[in-house]
């Protein structure tokens, strides 16, 4: 299924399509024939869960967990939506500057008005998460011992199940990758950090942990947000966790390192065989600093040497929405200078920058996005993503339709007024 990420979070952790949209939302993704049958990881399907929640219980997902789950491992700061205010010692977030300096933003909010609830609307903190992440891996223990589908004083039902493999991830030299319900599986030795930022900073490579020891399963997964990265592994044979979190979108994955030196340690790697996480770390770093420069020059290389003029700006201005009339970009002209914002909210303006004819470019340089708190990783890498185009002339040569290709795996969407 086609990807909306790129739809749904804006600048200073906004969310910009309301939560009673997210299935007009859902349904309107299509499949993406080259990924069918193998894994593309997508948060859209967990939000898609969030409404089954609703429609099968009749009460909001936040609810729910909270009568079924929280409150039976007495989860004390647990939430599913911002923290009420008169909770103390609440974390703020900070997006990194090319130069390592820290910049705060508002945190994510997920879970208030908009979608990501399912995806990614969980607040907690160590001491709870490791209540529930131990709950986790002794109900998987005590299911695959004994063959049943629940564990006595455990509130989790089907652990196994979750845990178990039902997508490949990828093929590695050392054996295969796969995915659950919400859970990484893999046996080391092997390559981890797949789905958080390292796996895409590393052109050669994620590192191979646990050499020399004897094969080890591990379940594990991890978290991305502007203002937030986190990271959790689960080791079965010990029933040990490691849970790593961090207050901010630094330039190397930080939580996927220090969770896996914490588990060489764990696990006891021979110290010839550990693993150098630093220099590890700065490959990944440079690369993330490289952004800007790889995307520049991919617009520049898509370019034509006889660039085409544009149009009187105000032949562009407009409101202009998509197939599924949920997600609008306004387009407006102010001092010479063309703008387009996501939702027509001012928090998600962007300047236009003339590309080649009706083409333009939206492209930041990276300090600038992270200071207003916006996602600098991902499928934002593609040089498409950064163009849009405007079309659809009628017989008075007006403007009708903006074509933007926010997911690279797919044809640029149309918008139209």
């Amino acid at each position: 299924m086609s990807s909306c990420g790129n739809l749904v979070g804006g600048c200073e952790g906004n969310i910009l399509i309301g939560k009673d949209d997210c299935m007009r939302v859902v349904n309107h993704q299509i499949l993406v024939p080259e990924k069918l049958g193998s894994f593309a990881y997508n948060s859209t399907a967990y939000d898609a869960c969030d409404e089954a929640f609703k429609s099968l219980s009749g009460a909001s997902l936040e609810d729910f967990l909270q009568q079924k789950v929280f409150n039976e491992l007495d989860l004390q700061r647990t939430f599913m939506k911002p923290p009420p205010t008169d909770k103390d010692n609440v974390a703020k977030s900070y997006n990194t500057l090319d130069d390592g300096t820290p910049w705060c933003i508002p945190g994510p909010k997920l879970g208030e008005d908009g979608i990501g609830c399912g995806s990614g609307g969980l607040r907690s903190c160590a001491a709870d998460l490791i209540k529930l992440y131990t709950c986790f891996v002794q109900s998987f223990n005590h299911e695959c011992q004994t063959g049943q589908s629940s564990t006595p004083g455990s509130p989790l039902k089907q652990v196994s199940r979750l845990m178990s493999a039902h997508v490949p991830m990828l093929a590695t030299e050392r054996g295969g990758v796969s995915y659950g319900l919400g859970w990484a599986r893999v046996q080391l030795p092997n390559t981890l950090g797949h789905i958080g930022l390292n796996g895409r900073l590393m052109p050669q490579g994620m590192p191979v942990i646990g050499k020399g020891v004897a094969e080890e399963l591990i379940l594990y997964h991890q978290g991305t947000l502007p203002g937030a990265l986190a990271v959790v592994i689960l080791i079965p044979r010990t029933e040990s966790v490691v849970l790593v979190m961090s207050n901010s979108l630094s330039l190397t994955d930080v939580p996927d390192w220090v969770s896996q030196m914490v588990l060489e340690e764990i696990i006891d790697v021979p110290i010839k065989d550990r693993t150098d996480f630093i220099a590890y770390a700065k490959t990944s770093i440079a690369i993330n600093l490289g952004w800007y420069d790889r995307i520049a020059q991919g617009l520049v290389q898509g370019q034509s040497h006889a660039t085409k003029p544009h149009k009187p700006l105000e032949a562009y201005v407009g409101e202009y929405v998509d197939e599924s009339r949920v997600f609008s970009v306004m387009v407006t002209v102010k001092k010479g200078v063309l703008f387009w914002a996501f939702q027509g909210l001012d928090s998600e303006r962007y300047k236009l920058t003339h590309y080649d004819g009706d083409t333009f470019t939206w492209l930041q340089p990276r300090n600038d996005l992270s200071r207003r708190g916006r996602w600098v990783l991902g499928n934002d890498n593609d040089p498409s993503f950064w163009k849009i185009e405007f079309g659809g002339f009628d017989e008075h040569g007006s403007v009708n339709t903006v074509l933007w290709r926010h997911d690279p795996s797919l044809d640029p969407v149309v918008y139209s007024r």
